[in-house]
């Protein structure tokens, strides 16, 4: 019996802990600090599933799951994964992520080959899927002697169209706190062989329209997410002169998130002002802004058209959203927040949140231009699904599949001996990526392509 630990029970636990369940020669541990969610992922299989609390600060207890463990599949925020690593490192554990190699993370590359394990990073959605599309096109075009000249991915999880029935068109599908943060964070990337560097919290204040054939019938807006160019060397794309990742939203949310900002509703320091009971959003607001609670309307138009000119419809937009969050007026703070980005964050998992019989949409759409010694080509690769309705029985978002399924497809095959690799990777080499294409194939997932001459 192969023994599997899952450490969070999260928005995307659900499709990887069904996929391990279809083979009854693996056991799961399902590791949380919500033992009602493990518990809730745990019955879909009782046979082979098994929940237990855990407090990852928790250091020995943490190092004895892993101990019992042949394989650690670790879906807790990407800041507690150098702990996690550590561990691994320490009892000879192989472990798997859906998450960003950080520079912290990179540091255990040595200590794990030494070991004599993985640390298998970046293989979900986006990260993953994403890198699995790239790479067999980007390694195709070399092994033909070709060149890629421009290379530019947009993804986005979305509400489907009829549900995205909101201000910011937008629900969560994955941490609320992850999506704000990714909001803040600056961004750079390669335009025509020139730097363009946007610094943090500013990504959305250029939102731009995305090309209308991208997605057929769909309007989306894109910003660069955080840095594209570290992707230069493991992407092999030496030749290109534009090398850009971005996000991709429905109109509004980047005008709600310049809203955000505007108010400092953003910020990550700690505030004292949260730590009164009874604290109004009106009063709050105020505060972080600098203003009489009276005077924040016109002092937040006078910011807005600073940046919008006197786009009335986008400023219509903004009142209209902030109006429906309920952020201006005299509703109550939520309680036991630090920052005021915990704050922001608590209100808009509430009004933001996937009712039951909606769906979900995730998109993924790469281009390429490509150059065969004087001919061009444009080679798209790109995925559309849609989850299943929420609240049905045995229902799975999109966006639990699309990173639970390569997550777990991919620790079986590090499980399997398909994968060999150690050390700290992510899925941009030939002998990590064609294993997993081949794999997930089987489960209906692949990239749609196409190619036409320039």
């Amino acid at each position: 019996m192969r023994r599997i630990l899952v450490l969070g029970s999260g928005f995307v636990a659900t499709a990887l802990v069904k996929h391990f369940c279809r083979r009854p020669d693996q056991s799961l541990t399902i590791a949380s600090n919500i033992l009602e969610d493990a518990k809730q992922l745990a019955a879909i299989e009782s046979k082979q599933c098994t929940a237990v609390f855990l407090d990852v600060s928790d250091e020995p207890a943490l190092a004895k799951l892993i101990r019992e463990h042949d394989i650690v599949v670790s879906l807790i925020p990407w800041t507690l994964h150098p702990i996690v690593a550590r561990l691994c490192v320490q009892e000879k554990v192989n472990m798997v992520t859906a998450s960003y190699i950080t520079p912290t993370l990179q540091e255990f590359d040595l200590p794990a080959k030494e070991a004599n394990i993985a640390i298998f990073n970046e293989i979900g959605f986006d990260p993953g899927l994403d890198h699995l599309g790239a790479m067999s096109i980007i390694d195709d075009v070399l092994d033909h002697g070709g060149k890629v000249e421009s290379f530019v991915s947009m993804a986005a999880g979305l509400p489907v169209v009829e549900h995205a029935d909101n201000p910011l068109g937008y629900k969560f599908s994955w941490s609320p706190k992850g999506v704000l943060l990714a909001a803040v964070s600056p961004a750079q990337y390669l335009k025509d062989g020139e730097v363009v560097k946007v610094e943090g919290g500013r990504t959305y204040y250029g939102a731009k329209d995305m090309p209308a054939d991208m997605f057929r019938g769909l309007r989306l807006e894109g910003v660069p997410n955080r840095d594209s160019i570290q992707f230069k060397e493991p992407y092999k794309l030496h030749d290109a002169h534009t090398i850009l990742r971005g996000t991709m939203r429905f109109p509004g949310f980047a005008t709600m998130i310049v809203c955000f900002s505007e108010m400092n509703l953003l910020s990550q320091d700690p505030c004292e002002e949260l730590s009164k009971k009874g604290l109004k959003w009106n009063e709050f607001v105020a505060s972080q802004m600098g203003c009489a609670v009276g005077d924040v309307k016109n002092v937040l138009k006078s910011r807005l058209e600073k940046v919008w000119g006197d786009d009335k419809r986008r400023l219509r937009e903004a009142f209209r959203g902030l109006e429906w969050l309920e952020i201006m007026g005299d509703t109550i703070v939520p309680a036991d927040k630090k920052q005021p980005i915990d704050a922001l964050c608590a209100v808009l998992e509430e009004k933001l949140a996937f009712n039951d019989g909606e769906r979900d949409l995730l998109l993924l759409h790469h281009e390429f231009i490509v150059d065969f010694d004087g001919r061009k080509e444009r080679r798209t690769s790109k995925i559309i699904v849609s989850g299943d309705p929420y609240g049905m029985d045995g229902s799975i978002s999109a966006m639990s599949r699309l990173v639970g399924v390569p997550c777990a497809v991919a620790t079986e095959a590090v499980l399997d001996g398909a994968i060999t690799r150690k050390g700290v990777f992510r899925p941009t080499e030939k002998e990590v990526y064609l294993p997993l294409l081949e794999r997930l194939k089987e489960t209906g997932i692949s990239m749609i392509e196409d190619t036409e001459e320039l």
